[in-house]
């Protein structure tokens, strides 16, 4: 386009920039004058004399169709041409040589045939928007991508260039072809692939291997693999297989054309087989059904034939069929039937048909290895010793809780029980547990009315502390120490009552005239009624809400707002006067307020305060835990409570998965809920390990279980709780072993057993829970 400026007068510069500028989109070549009417370039053109001047719209056409139609305007009574304002075919081609706009009527981008822009692809169905040049065609049907030279992008499954003959595509002027390639599956297979020794038409030329010089072997196909090949499945003379299976049994192989495979769909039939079994087969290929041997013993009888007739030992001529049967322990006639001890006790039965050989013949019931001469009496209605009397008061019973038994009329009848057992329930029968039975306690009709039953007594038990060292019960204001013999007196204190015991990683006592005694320290702590320890220091807790500590603070475990380098105190610790419960962890500890909150000191690590620090407090601080708490315990570095809706939520170290979220790893520094468990009634935690007592009855056990202390039956370490029992009423902890109570009063342990804490009598670790002995 050429653009004509006006004939007016020359403007000065002062006048530039006076024009509206209106942007025309017109892309300018910098070979041809400017067409996109800026007013600034206009004020120039209007000062070169030699610029012609228009009247009309015609004056400014350049004689181009696809740019559009230029136009005559004025402005301050001056007239210039002025670029056009639209295109006339918008987005589609234009067709500049026929002054016309390409036709695309079924819009699909692609103009119909007759439009000659350049670099446009025709569309060669105008009519029909599923047809164009860039359309994915299918195979089969017309032709739909204008390519007359495609079958469809579905039609060479093998990418190799080729579609395959089925693969069939109508013209639009009718004409029809087809794919070329007879096998689609194999990118090696087309016409003008090269033709290759593996009896196939590789070039699909209806020959098979020609062209290819014959070899001196010849391999025929072996479809069941044994080595042995059968050549009316397939014949290769052109030489070694290539590689391929043959075109019968792809899965197959090529073998030499040796000796012929009489079943080449069994791999166990071959000129090499074994004719062992009587199978109805020629298994070795020799025309013969089933095998014959020689007599190698020369007793008339082959060792193998697939009837009775056979020799059962063809190394002994005097084993046969029709020999005289011995009693020897060997079937001499080949004959089961006839066999004279059946149940290989060394006894031939009274009825066996046998005659002399070295067993004698007196077994009373061939059948059972338990009976014969000379075997034991057993309470069982049989003779087991074959002396023609039938049990007898000498017959055993067995009779894991009775110490006197009676045999009668095959039945063992249990006369006296030995401790904790009784006849309460069966006169005749130990089945009453009168140790824990709370109507027959220690003795049959014996009710405990107000307590539980434990250990044959009403009330004894009072609690159990679970420490590293071992297992402590209060039993009647007395501690006792659990071993792998039963239970021995503890203490340093002679005729005193022990009032509370704690556990941890020390067992303390708190005794009846004040003081608290653990081991290498004691204190006086007037009114104690709970107690725990650490290593370095121990905590006790006073009827009326005060929490004392003494020991080593270093790290503020003390409590009372100084640190401690040395062993010190007993100190109250700071501004904790309603505490309802204590949790002694390895470097803090934690105290159940009677608002319900938590408050905790000492050491911060792992996030054991809950405070959202990993900070050291030596005094308390508040807990962020949603709710009040009902109770609180604490493992080392981890702590636990259950809040007034029974939830658990547990915060600190989650190395072995002790805060049961679902995985183990990382810290938590403020409490994070365990969601499984919303009827939570009592908690315990100790070393790496957390259980809870749920509403149900159930014990649940997460955490750290290296030595079976979550007692579910294994020592893998549970980062969700698992269910231990379903009748529990209170728990312990220790870092290793735990103990809970049933709600029918009996006390079981499992864990770590190494010095009998477990009290089964052993010191096997239990993976489930044992009924603990703690009788003195």
């Amino acid at each position: 386009m050429v653009l004509v400026g006006a004939c007016a007068e020359p403007r000065t510069s002062d006048d530039a920039g006076s024009l509206p500028v209106r942007d025309t989109g017109v892309i300018e070549d910098a070979s041809t004058p400017d067409d996109d009417a800026q007013p600034a370039e206009h004020d120039a053109a209007r000062e070169d004399a030699s610029t012609p001047a228009c009247d009309e719209d015609s004056d400014c056409d350049d004689g181009l169709f696809c740019n559009g139609v230029e136009h005559c305007d004025s402005y301050e009574g001056a007239r210039y041409c002025n670029s056009p304002w639209e295109r006339p075919c918008g987005l589609a081609p234009c067709d500049e040589a026929a002054d016309r706009c390409c036709v695309d009527e079924d819009h699909d981008g692609y103009p119909a045939a007759g439009c000659t822009v350049p670099d446009v692809r025709i569309d060669c169905d105008d009519t029909d928007y599923q047809v164009h040049p860039l359309r994915a065609e299918p195979c089969g049907g017309r032709d739909e991508d204008c390519d007359p030279e495609t079958f469809g992008y579905d039609g060479d499954a093998d990418y190799d260039g080729h579609a395959r003959t089925d693969c069939c595509q109508e013209a639009l002027d009718g004409t029809v072809r087809c794919g070329d390639d007879c096998d689609d599956d194999d990118g090696a297979t087309y016409p003008g692939a090269a033709e290759r020794c593996d009896a196939r038409d590789d070039d699909c030329d209806a020959a098979i291997d020609e062209g290819l010089a014959s070899s001196a072997e010849t391999w025929v196909a072996d479809c069941d693999v044994d080595g042995f090949g059968d050549r009316t499945r397939g014949v290769l003379a052109c030489g070694p297989p290539a590689g391929a299976g043959p075109p019968t049994c792809p899965w197959g192989y090529w073998s030499y054309d040796g000796e012929p495979d009489c079943d080449d769909d069994a791999y166990d039939v071959h000129p090499s087989g074994d004719e062992w079994t009587c199978d109805g087969r020629d298994d070795d290929c020799d025309g013969a059904i089933d095998r014959t041997e020689i007599d190698r013993d020369g007793d008339g009888f082959v060792g193998f034939a697939c009837d009775s007739t056979h020799d059962c030992d063809d190394g002994d001529p005097s084993v046969r069929p029709g020999a005289i049967e011995l009693c020897n322990d060997r079937d001499d006639d080949c004959d089961p039937s006839t066999i004279d001890d059946a149940d290989g006790d060394g006894h031939a039965g009274i009825d066996a048909v046998c005659a002399g050989g070295s067993l004698p013949r007196d077994d009373c019931d061939d059948r059972r290895y338990e009976t014969h001469p000379g075997g034991f009496e057993r309470c069982n209605g049989l003779d087991d010793d074959c002396d023609g009397s039938i049990d007898g008061t000498s017959a055993y019973c067995f009779a894991r809780d009775a110490t006197r038994t009676e045999c009668r009329d095959g039945q063992c009848f249990e006369l006296a029980c030995r401790d904790g057992r009784g006849l309460c329930l069966d006169p005749d029968h130990c089945t009453t547990d009168t140790a824990n039975d709370e109507a027959h306690c220690g003795d049959c009709g014996t009710r405990c009315t107000s307590s539980a039953c434990v250990m044959g007594a009403c009330g004894a038990f009072d609690a159990l502390a679970l420490t590293s060292a071992g297992t402590i019960a209060l039993v009647g204001g007395e501690p006792l120490l659990v071993g792998v013999s039963g239970a021995t007196r503890t203490g340093d204190i002679a005729s005193l009552a022990a009032r509370a015991i704690g556990g941890g990683a020390r067992a303390c006592v708190a005794w009846s005239n004040d003081r608290v005694t653990c081991p290498r320290d004691s204190a006086l702590v007037p009114g104690t009624v709970e107690v725990g320890a650490a290593e370095g220091f121990a905590c006790a807790r006073t009827g009326a809400g005060r929490v004392w500590c003494w020991g080593t603070g270093a790290t503020g475990e003390l409590g009372d707002g100084a640190l401690h380098p040395a062993p010190s105190g007993p100190f109250a610790v700071a501004g904790l006067e309603d505490a309802r419960a204590i949790a002694v962890g390895a470097r803090s500890t934690c105290a159940l307020r009677a608002s319900g909150g938590v408050a905790c000191w000492g050491h911060g690590h792992f996030g054991t305060l809950g405070d959202g620090t990993t900070a050291i407090a030596p005094a308390p601080v508040a807990a962020a835990l949603t709710g009040s708490a009902l109770a609180i315990a604490a493992g080392d570095w981890h702590v636990c409570a259950i809040d007034d809706a029974r939830r658990v939520w547990c915060w600190g170290s989650n190395a072995r998965g002790q805060l049961g979220l679902g995985a183990p790893g990382g810290t938590r520094t403020t409490p994070q809920l365990v969601s499984s468990i919303e009827d939570a009634v009592a908690i315990a935690a100790a070393g790496e390990s957390t259980c809870a007592v749920r509403a149900s009855g159930a014990l649940v056990c997460w955490g750290a279980n290296d030595s079976g202390q979550l007692g579910d039956g294994t020592r893998v370490d549970r980062a969700t709780p698992v269910v231990v029992d379903e009748t529990i009423a209170s728990v312990w902890m220790g870092r290793a072993h735990a103990c809970s109570r049933s709600t029918s009063g009996v006390v079981t342990c499992w864990g770590e057993n190494d010095d009998g804490r477990l009290g089964d009598g052993t010191t096997t670790d239990a993976l489930r829970p044992t009924v603990l002995d703690y009788t003195p």
